[in-house]
């Protein structure tokens, strides 16, 4: 029962678009309960409606706990199953990683070798490796400075504390600082 004229709106919202009006007085199905306003119902028309207009008897008290209650149970079950379904995509993107990178793990050990191929896997660097194989070990340098003339291409590959040094492809010599 409305205590006073009221708007039934499209939204929990005080600036939501007016589906119609109720007159003091009428009688409106009372359906869920949402941050102070009724999801209700009026002949054909379903939408919100502020709390405000209603007559709040006991039974509407008693009807009103019990909806928040509902709510915050469905509310807490919602959030575990979505947390649920967060750790099973983790799971999953980390199996699906963990797998990358056992394929990257056997494919350079296939390639290099055992022994050349995990001392690539664990970073080291070395007198006579290929650019390919300085790549693998550190990565990609921050830049890279090359020298072209008569007697070929010199490169000089620039890592934070590390220079290493090509020719033709190859590392002929390298410089560290710590």
């Amino acid at each position: 029962l409305l205590k006073m004229d009221g708007k039934l709106r499209k939204s929990s919202s005080p600036m939501s678009e007016i589906i119609t009006y109720i007159s003091k007085n009428d009688t409106v199905k009372l359906t869920d309960y949402q941050f102070g306003y009724w999801i209700v119902n009026k002949d054909q028309y379903f939408g919100y409606l502020s709390e405000l207009y209603l007559d709040e008897t006991e039974e509407i008290i008693i009807f009103k706990k019990e909806l928040l209650k509902i709510n915050e149970e469905f509310r807490l079950r919602k959030e575990k199953e979505d947390a649920e379904k967060k750790r099973l995509e983790n799971e999953k993107e980390t199996a699906i990683q963990k797998q990358k990178e056992l394929e990257y793990r056997q494919s350079i050990l296939r390639q290099f070798g055992k022994e050349t191929g995990q001392k690539l896997l664990e970073g080291y660097y070395w007198i006579g490796m290929t650019a390919k194989m300085a790549k693998i070990s550190l990565g990609e340098p921050r830049s890279i400075n090359r020298t072209v003339g008569s007697w070929g291409v010199h490169e000089q590959w620039v890592y934070y504390s590390l220079y290493l040094y090509f020719e033709d492809g190859i590392v002929s010599s390298y410089q560290n600082s710590k």
